[in-house]
């Protein structure tokens, strides 16, 4: 699952890398908006239920 996860938000976790290549820190509303954006595999749900 942990590959899914990581696939799916592949572009945002480049952004990310962008970010903090460049200045080192993200935090506050930057990181809560880009943490808005993270995607969850359809089976997400199922998975976590099971435990």
């Amino acid at each position: 699952m942990a590959v899914a996860v990581l696939t799916l938000n592949r572009a945002l976790l480049e952004s990310a890398t962008q970010v903090l290549l460049a200045t080192e820190v993200l935090e506050g509303d930057a990181l809560r908006a880009m943490l808005a954006q993270v995607q969850t595999p359809t089976k997400w749900h199922d998975w976590l239920a099971k435990g």
